[in-house]
């Protein structure tokens, strides 16, 4: 007799290796309502062997075109979804797949992406993580540079937009999140007095230190693009001196 198993995971390993695809075969899959589908399933999935499928598909999804990446983070519970998987105590190495997704989705897309992806509360959820690990609750080096990687990307493409008329409310919801969990000021304060505890920030101080820069930067540029930007925080008045 057949067990879910049997043909559960062929059919999942169709689907993720159509995702990885030309792009009008992954068009077809996502007018089938496919990446629908995958949402849903991530957020009632039990069995650890069908959460390792529909991560695999959703990261091939994440290394398609920006036309693609946009439309799957469009669906409103994708983003959720997986950030509630990590949430719920998901295996170092399966959150490790969520934030090369997330990853992902910043480096293969544009401006709009990054407005979705905070929207979402990606950001949010990166900066968390960043904060558990910044107070010496992890020590994960790999997981750290990801994380670092998903600001530094979305922090650049604000810079790079600095002409957009999007730019301040995106920018503004972007820093006030960093601001909430004082995420520069606790990086700075790390690298600077070695802090033991948390080795794998003091051996990425060369990425810790591009991060404080752009983040700088960026207010700098939103600042110059309003007159009446106001980011009720210390990290504007500390940093901007």
């Amino acid at each position: 007799m057949f067990t879910k198993k049997d043909y559960q995971l062929p059919s999942l390993r169709i689907i993720g290796n159509l995702a990885a695809g030309p792009k009008k075969i992954v068009e077809r899959l996502l007018n089938e309502n496919v990446v629908k589908v995958i949402a849903n399933l991530l957020e009632i999935v039990q069995e650890k062997f069908v959460l390792i499928e529909l991560l695999w598909i959703v990261k091939n999804f994440s290394d398609s075109t920006v036309d693609v990446i946009n439309n799957i983070i469009s669906y409103p519970n994708i983003c959720s979804a997986l950030i509630n998987l990590c949430a719920n105590n998901l295996d170092y190495e399966n959150k490790i797949e969520v934030i090369n997704i997330f990853y992902n989705f910043v480096k293969n897309g544009n401006k709009c992406t990054m407005k979705i992806l905070i929207e979402r509360e990606v950001v949010e959820y990166i900066c968390s993580e960043l904060d558990f690990i910044i107070e010496g609750n992890s020590d994960r080096n790999k997981f750290l540079m990801l994380c670092l990687g998903v600001l530094n990307k979305i922090l650049s493409s604000i810079k790079k937009e600095k002409d957009n008329d999007g730019l301040i409310e995106t920018g503004n919801k972007m820093l006030s999140v960093i601001n909430k969990y004082s995420i520069i000021e606790k990086l700075e304060h790390k690298i600077n007095n070695n802090d033991n505890k948390t080795k794998s920030l003091c051996n990425q101080k060369n990425t810790i230190n591009e991060l404080i820069r752009m983040a700088i930067n960026t207010i700098k540029i939103i600042e110059h693009n309003s007159n009446d930007y106001d980011l009720n925080s210390d990290l504007q008045q500390e940093q901007i001196r």
